[in-house]
C-alpha cells in the first residue's frame, strides 16, 4: 500500500532528468505484459521453483513512482507513452532514480543471468524471495501470498552487496486465457 507523505512532487529540474528515462519506462511497461500479466510465470532451481504472478497495478512501485491517476493508468500511461509528468510523485528517500537507472535490465530477469534467492532484508526492505541478475544489476523482491509471489519492489544493486542465491535453470510461463505454456529459458545440459 502505498502511503503518500512518502512521496512528493518532482522538482523543476528534476522534469528533464525524469523525461531521460520514458524510454526505459515505455518497454519496460512493454515487456512487463508480454512476459509477467495474465501469466503465471515459473523461475526453477535444481532444488526449487517459484511462481510469479504480476498485475499491472504492481509495475508503478517497481518504477519507485506514485501516479496521482492511479496504478492501472500509469501502465497504460506508459505504455502508450502518455505519462503526465505533472501527475508524477517520486519517492522522498531519493530510490525512484535508483530504480529508473536499471529499469532498461528488467528483461535480463528472463535470461540465463538470474538467480533466485530466500527470504531476505535489503535495507529496510524484507521480502520472501528475490530474482537477481548474475551481474548485481538489479533485483526483483517478491512477497508470497496465497502460494503465489507477487513482485513487491525493484532494487539496484550497483555499489550493494546481496545474497547470491542459485542459479536460475528454466523459466517457464503459462498464459492464464489459453493455457498455453512457453519456455522462455532453459539451461542447456552440461
Amino acid at each position: 500500500m502505498r502511503k503518500k507523505y512518502n512521496y512528493r512532487k518532482l522538482r523543476p529540474r528534476e522534469y528533464s532528468y525524469i523525461n531521460r528515462f520514458l524510454d526505459d519506462i515505455h518497454r519496460a511497461a512493454v515487456f512487463y505484459e508480454a512476459t509477467f500479466v495474465n501469466k503465471k510465470v515459473t523461475f526453477y532451481t535444481a532444488k526449487t521453483s517459484i511462481t510469479v504472478i504480476a498485475s499491472v497495478t504492481n509495475f508503478m512501485h517497481l518504477c519507485g513512482i506514485s501516479y496521482l491517476r492511479g496504478s492501472k493508468n500509469f501502465f497504460l500511461s506508459a505504455k502508450y507513452r502518455k505519462i503526465d509528468l505533472d501527475k508524477v510523485l517520486i519517492k522522498k528517500d531519493g530510490t525512484t532514480f535508483q530504480k529508473l537507472q536499471v529499469l532498461s535490465a528488467f528483461p535480463e530477469l528472463i535470461s540465463g543471468n538470474v538467480r533466485l534467492t530466500g527470504r531476505g532484508r535489503f535495507l529496510v526492505l524484507d521480502y520472501d524471495y528475490a530474482l537477481r541478475t548474475s551481474r548485481q544489476l538489479l533485483a526483483l523482491t517478491l512477497i508470497n501470498q496465497s502460494a503465489k509471489a507477487i513482485p513487491q519492489s525493484l532494487l539496484n544493486l550497483h555499489k550493494k552487496m546481496f545474497e547470491k542465491g542459485a542459479s536460475v535453470v528454466r523459466i517457464e510461463s503459462q498464459d492464464f486465457n489459453s493455457d498455453q505454456i512457453t519456455v522462455l529459458f532453459e539451461e542447456q545440459s552440461k
